[in-house]
């Protein structure tokens, strides 16, 4: 009888201790899952961090940075009514198929998640490069011109668009 207690003895203290190293696993475990999502995060935020601005960057020709530069500044309610007209002044300085496919380009890049005053800040620094003087001013007069049908927060934020353009 001294031999069963003893016996039960020994396997309830195995138990508790096997109990005790599981939930110890079960505890790390949990504490591995919230590193890994951790890092996860982190990577996410990081690669968010370098393709936010991918639209943008991705432009290889002044006509679609100009393209994209009036788009953003005239805003999406307004586009459908200035697209036309932009569409044709961009035609006059290169050709009907590169102001085609920059319009195009335009409204896909508008439509990506991207921070607006940052893309504009290297949409103007993309301009100033390529363009010289001249034709950074022909661009502030389209800018002007295509927010003429919009609201005066539309035409004044062009004008100082156009003004950060030109400068």
């Amino acid at each position: 009888m001294h031999i069963l207690g003893l016996l039960i003895t020994v396997l309830i203290g195995i138990s508790v201790w096997w109990w005790r190293l599981r939930m110890l696993k079960e505890a790390s475990d949990t504490v591995i899952d919230a590193a890994d999502r951790f890092r996860g995060a982190q990577r996410r935020k990081e690669i968010a961090s370098r393709t936010e601005m991918s639209p943008i960057t991705a432009i290889d020709h002044p006509v679609t940075a100009a393209a994209t530069y009036i788009h953003m500044v005239i805003g999406r309610e307004d586009w459908p009514m200035a697209s036309g007209r932009v569409k044709m002044q961009l035609a006059e300085v290169s050709s009907e198929s590169e102001a085609d496919d920059a319009i195009t380009y335009a409204e896909w890049a508008v439509r990506q998640p991207i921070d607006q005053q940052m893309a504009l800040r290297l949409l103007t620094e993309m301009l100033r490069d390529w363009l010289t003087l001249e034709e950074r001013e022909d661009l502030a007069e389209m800018l002007r011109s295509a927010a003429e049908s919009s609201d005066a927060v539309v035409q004044s934020e062009a004008s100082r668009q156009a003004i950060a353009l030109i400068n």
